[in-house]
């Protein structure tokens, strides 16, 4: 553990458009000190003409959103609260894909710039090799019209830097599985250069149109591959060995007799990890 802890590491809108500039990346960036969920700003601008791509920052958010409507903590500074605002074409591989490529992309990106081996939880959850949970991801998609693109939202929230706020702050149910960047990071990471590693990863996703390497990239960030889940497919629930991603982002299940299912499902959770030899 490297434990690279930034002192001044203030969320700045500025130097988040510096950042995104040094990348090569769109930098329009839409910041607020407070809000209740960087996704619901992102959809009133577009409903109010705001085109993308864009993202919104905020500070503090106070009723951020995960997956199946779980609450993401959002304190000021020491965790990100980002959305962005990307378009997708017309096209059902794209569509389909986009979440798990996006999570991918994010965790990738994250990894080379911290130095430390980061891993993707299907969907998209990323997590230190010590199983610590350091980001969340919802993706949210709206079709714009039946002629056009799909607007593509995805709210990321990473914790940066727990460091920053009193052990008491961080609510009790995450303390025990929740893990920050900078105690992983080789290289330190400022919160502003997060946000804009973020934001370019979810722009380069959404111009992408090969979908053909997925399952070999996942494999190489694969949180669960190997370990037994449990999968809730809405109303059914399944168990097996986690076995990769097919080419629209699907999640293998390997039954007991070996043979290999390709599920949209809602959640995947752990039932037991991969056994080791000695």
């Amino acid at each position: 553990m490297y434990n690279n802890r930034i002192v001044e590491q203030k969320l700045d809108r500025d130097e988040i458009i510096s950042a995104l500039e040094g990348l090569g990346a769109p930098a329009d960036v839409r910041f607020f000190e407070t809000t209740d969920s960087t996704n619901t700003r992102v959809t009133e601008m577009f409903s109010q003409g705001n085109r993308p791509p864009f993202c919104v920052v905020a500070a503090e958010q106070t009723k951020g959103r995960g997956r199946l409507s779980r609450t993401w903590f959002g304190k000021r500074d020491c965790v990100l609260c980002i959305s962005v605002a990307a378009e997708l074409p017309k096209d059902a591989a794209a569509i389909s894909s986009f979440t798990v490529r996006c999570g991918l992309r994010v965790c990738e990106e994250l990894s080379k710039a911290c130095g430390a081996k980061l891993f993707l939880k299907w969907p998209n959850d990323i997590y230190s090799a010590e199983g610590g949970k350091i980001a969340g991801m919802l993706s949210e998609l709206k079709p714009l019209s039946a002629e056009e693109c799909h607007l593509a939202v995805l709210g990321v929230g990473v914790n940066c830097d727990f460091s920053l706020v009193p052990p008491f702050m961080i609510p009790e149910k995450i303390r025990e599985t929740a893990c920050d960047l900078a105690s992983v990071s080789e290289t330190p990471l400022t919160i502003n250069t997060v946000a804009a590693i973020v934001a370019k990863a979810v722009y380069d996703t959404s111009a992408e149109t090969d979908f053909s390497g997925l399952p070999e990239k996942f494999k190489d960030f694969d949180w669960l591959e190997g370990r037994e889940i449990s999968v809730d497919c809405g109303g059914e629930t399944l168990s097996g060995s986690a076995a990769g991603v097919d080419a629209s982002g699907r999640l293998g299940l390997r039954a007991q007799n070996g043979e290999i299912s390709y599920l949209s499902a809602l959640e995947a959770t752990i039932i037991k990890k991969p056994e080791t030899s000695a």
